[in-house]
């Protein structure tokens, strides 16, 4: 009885198997061989599939999954093509090396051989699938230096645009692809494959942009005299770590000025007079690196400052929509505003119109001029009724604004604190800047011991 009761059960198991692996290795399409089944990890790529990816619904098959790579084929991709598989999965293992992190470390690689030229990939913040996905179209069968090129420079995107927990580039327009060539060139170099390094690198040193041979003049000997991969990731953290960001995104894209000072910081030297001889600077790009020490004074390398900030306030008239009870000469008037002293401040009881969206304070200077930079500094009594949330706006008539800087959920953690908000994307000039409060403490009362507005000027224009 017990042997008839275990062949039974056998044959139970067996059978539950056979289905399990049959479900397992299931086309959807006739005629075509099966995916290759793999054992799954917990939340591992599907199987198939059959979703729109970059304007093709074609049903999609998972050919491999080792690792964090996931490779699927479309439907006419010859499956006896394997060598995508080791390649596209050393690829990304050296990125994430290299890099850090990039979501859940997934890569979706799907492969076609009658889509568009046109290569495709999404970030991990972007996906539908939350993980990092690249499209290619496979020329020929054989393992090939164009296509190996493009599944690189792919992931090279990838990690130009969401390293570090960015969802955005430095900045492409500076950048103009030529990071994406050194990263092709370092990741060649890194996996052995120096035979398709030396070719590629002479192929970039024949490129130039506006003139500009950015391969063959800054980025390769930044490269091969700074660390080599090393370098290029440190640029990028660096950025991530300092540059100003807005949401999950960088707040502007980086200018050729920003460029030069970042990469300083990386290498740890000024590039400045590199830059000046290579890049064709012009005054534009000094006063945007100009902008950028003074913005981010505190990158690790030395250099001598090409500007310095200019208070603008010292000569302005001053005037809010809701006054002090005693007048503005009170002793908590709205002229403490702009008085010099930050143990002094201007006081209204009229907070409540902060949330009626009717608060403003405002300056009039004496000629129309660049704002670069505001100080705020808190006052001294009650925590509530600092300002949270303002919009700063530019003005050459009084009754025309123009914003020009937004704030929210700010918050003053001292009394008397001096804090210091750049304008990154202002180059008009006004005659008339207003502050605007949309949002404070709500105790119907609102205090600010001083608000100065300043202009960033080139010393050469100083004379200095």
């Amino acid at each position: 009885m017990k042997n008839i009761t275990y062949k039974i059960l056998m044959l139970v198991f067996i059978f539950i198997g056979f289905i399990s692996c049959e479900s397992d290795d299931d086309s959807a399409i006739d005629g075509l061989p099966s995916a290759i089944v793999n054992t799954d990890g917990p939340n591992a790529p599907a199987r198939f599939l059959d979703r729109e990816w970059f304007g093709n619904s074609e049903y999609l098959h998972r050919q491999s999954l080792n690792n964090n790579v996931a490779v699927y084929y479309g439907e006419s991709v010859d499956r006896d093509i394997e060598w995508p598989f080791e390649f596209t999965e050393s690829v990304w293992n050296f990125a994430l090396d290299q890099y850090g992190d990039f979501g859940d470390n997934y890569l979706y690689a799907i492969y076609r051989t009658d889509n568009t030229e046109i290569s495709n990939y999404l970030t991990y913040l972007d996906s539908p699938v939350e993980s990092s996905v690249l499209d290619i179209t496979l020329s020929g069968l054989e393992q090939n230096q164009a296509t190996m090129a493009e599944i690189i420079s792919e992931i090279g995107k990838i990690v130009e645009h969401s390293s570090n927990g960015v969802n955005d580039s430095p900045g492409e327009e500076v950048l103009k692809q030529e990071f994406n060539k050194i990263f092709v060139y370092d990741a060649f170099m890194q996996l052995g494959y120096e035979t398709e390094a030396a070719a590629i690198k002479e192929s970039y040193l024949q490129t130039s942009v506006g003139g500009i041979y950015w391969f063959r003049d800054w980025w390769l000997p930044l490269y091969e005299e700074n660390g080599g991969g090393d370098f290029l990731s440190s640029f990028l953290r660096l950025v991530s770590q300092n540059y100003a960001r807005k949401g999950d995104g960088y707040q502007i894209p980086l200018n050729a000025g920003g460029l030069i000072h970042f990469l300083s910081g990386t290498a740890g030297e000024d590039l400045y007079p590199l830059a000046s001889d290579l890049l064709n600077i012009d005054n534009n790009d000094i006063f945007d690196l100009a902008l950028s020490q003074a913005y981010y004074p505190n990158l690790a390398y030395q250099f001598e400052p090409l500007a310095e900030f200019v208070d603008i306030t010292n000569n302005a008239s001053i005037s809010v929509s809701h006054e002090n009870r005693g007048g503005a000469d009170a002793g908590e008037g709205s002229k403490k505003l702009i008085d010099g002293n930050y143990g002094s401040k201007y006081l209204s009881f009229d907070g409540k119109e902060i949330i009626e969206g009717d608060f403003w304070l405002q300056q009039e200077i004496e000629e129309p001029t660049v704002l670069n930079r505001y100080i705020l500094v808190s006052g001294n009594d009650a925590p509530g009724r600092d300002p949270s949330a303002w919009t700063i706006s530019g003005s050459n008539d009084g009754v025309t604004w123009d914003v020009i800087d937004e704030r929210a959920d700010e918050k003053f953690t001292a009394r008397g604190q001096e804090r210091k908000f750049f304008i990154f994307n202002n180059s008009t000039p006004y005659k008339y800047y207003r502050m605007n409060i949309t949002g404070y403490g709500e105790v119907g009362l609102f205090q600010m011991a001083e608000w100065r507005l300043e202009t960033l000027v080139l010393l050469a224009d100083l004379g200095m």
